[in-house]
């Protein structure tokens, strides 16, 4: 019966799917940043004790521990990630009956809030841009255009 069967062996299958993910002309740093992700999934089985299977509470527990060992929000998020990339394609495969982790929330990313600069730095940073020439000018008013408005520079240089 296949319901019986055992689970696969999980690092038998990377292989596969990192052709698949090429064949997919998934770029080369999303292919890199998925093996790398279950990769470190895989050794956190081993190295833990952990039986080598992708389920939700398994998954949850690397995650908490992820955490827990002081990893960026943004960090944990990326790992489940290609969790949840390898968990489809192994769907997609028929290796597993049905995705484990469909559903399964990324931890929340803090809000950072970046100080402004003070009145005194603002003063400093236009002084700076004092001169004659055109490119004085242009700084002085782009730093302007920032200040007043809170545009972030990489809007602004869009």
């Amino acid at each position: 019966m296949i319901d019986s069967l055992p689970p696969p062996e999980l690092t038998e299958l990377v292989g596969s799917w990192e052709i698949s993910l090429v064949a997919a002309n998934k770029s080369p740093t999303t292919v890199s940043s998925y093996l790398r992700g279950v990769g470190l999934y895989l050794r956190w089985c081993k190295d833990g004790g952990h039986p080598q299977e992708l389920t939700r509470a398994q998954a949850q527990r690397y995650m908490a521990e992820l955490t827990a060992a002081g990893k960026e929000a943004n960090t944990v998020r990326l790992r489940q990630a290609s969790l949840r990339a390898f968990a489809r394609w192994l769907v997609e495969e028929d290796e597993l009956p049905e995705d484990p982790l469909v559903g399964l929330k990324p931890p929340k990313l803090p809000t950072k809030v970046v100080a402004g600069l003070t009145d005194d730095q603002l003063r400093d940073l236009l002084k700076a841009c004092k001169g004659p020439t055109f490119r004085d000018k242009r700084d002085e008013a782009l730093v302007r255009l920032l200040s007043e408005t809170g545009l972030r520079a990489s809007e602004c240089c869009a």
